[in-house]
């Protein structure tokens, strides 16, 4: 008989929402796996105390689990920032009663000093094409994607925006900065944005594909973060990617290889200045990244180490 893995993540469509979604289906290729992903809120309470599944693998803080089934911790964001989640103070004792917890990066497992945790990285999909590298664009396309819904985020668009508009008036007004995301804090800085000097478009909650193959640049900023999938999908798309180094992603990024970390807003707008006049410069970049997200980051790189990990607790090494 087929094992069964049930994944569990928020109801939220979110960077968790689309992880447990993609894994369920790179489970199901593989054929070793019945894998499904439950995000109602009715499976939710109820996986609380009494989840599906030979093995379930949860982002929520399940506190219970039965004789037999192996429980398997999937920590996305550290938690010791993010107490405005109710469900915070839930995860010691999830962590004590998992077999495993999975987390995306060396650098959550550093801050949340889970020594016992294993590193597999969030996979996004490769598109089946770049993104074209425009020469001679009229309007630079910039796109930037974050959830509204934590404050450090939210002002990391604000900060963004502050800094395309310190750059030369000529630049400004080339410029349109897409922002996708939405969440309680979106009309606050909506409202701090209309008194800068630069094009901005709020596009509310949106699947990003058709956008970031519509770009030109990608450019993050948040003040809190582990390893944004927005970032990762970009990459994958083969475009070239700003961001401050936050979270895991001086892990990720080698800048003026695959992309550029500033670490002060002057040095934020000399590389954006430098993509905007150097076409050359974005498409090498760009090429380098997806290339860099498809060896280490897509689903076909991952799944084998979720398939390991699952077979390791069920005790059927391969």
């Amino acid at each position: 008989m087929t094992p069964t893995v049930s994944i569990y993540t928020p109801f939220r469509k979110g960077g968790p929402w689309f992880a447990g979604e993609q894994l369920a289906t790179a489970l199901q290729e593989t054929g070793r796996w019945r894998a499904d992903h439950y995000h109602s809120l009715p499976a939710l309470a109820a996986s609380l105390v009494w989840p599906a599944g030979n093995v379930t693998i949860s982002v929520n803080p399940i506190q219970f689990h039965r004789p037999g089934q192996h429980l398997l911790l999937w920590i996305h964001g550290n938690l010791a920032q993010e107490l405005q989640n109710p469900l915070s103070r839930l995860y010691a004792r999830s962590i004590r009663i998992a077999d495993q917890i999975v987390v995306p990066s060396q650098y959550l497992k550093r801050v949340l000093q889970l020594e016992q945790a294993i590193v597999i990285p969030n996979a996004v999909p490769i598109p089946s094409r770049p993104a074209s590298i425009r020469t001679r664009p009229h309007e630079f396309r910039i796109l930037t994607v974050t959830k509204f819904l934590f404050p450090e985020k939210s002002q990391g668009v604000f900060t963004l925006t502050k800094i395309l508009n310190g750059l030369p008036m000529e630049l400004r007004q080339q410029i349109r900065l897409t922002v996708l995301g939405d969440g309680p804090y979106r009309p606050k800085i909506e409202r701090a944005v209309r008194s800068l000097g630069i094009t901005v478009v709020f596009a509310g909650f949106q699947r990003p594909e058709r956008y970031l193959m519509e770009a030109d640049i990608f450019a993050y900023y948040s003040m809190h973060d582990n390893l944004p999938l927005a970032v990762l999908e970009a990459m994958a798309a083969g475009l070239p990617v700003v961001s401050n180094p936050v979270g895991a992603l001086p892990d990720v990024i080698t800048s003026g290889k695959t992309g550029e970390l500033a670490e002060t807003d002057n040095a934020y707008r000399a590389a954006l200045t430098a993509f905007i006049h150097e076409p050359e410069r974005r498409r090498d970049i760009g090429t380098a990244a997806r290339q860099m997200v498809e060896e280490a980051y897509s689903w076909p790189a991952v799944t084998d180490s979720w398939c390991s990990l699952l077979d390791s607790l069920r005790g059927d090494q391969q």
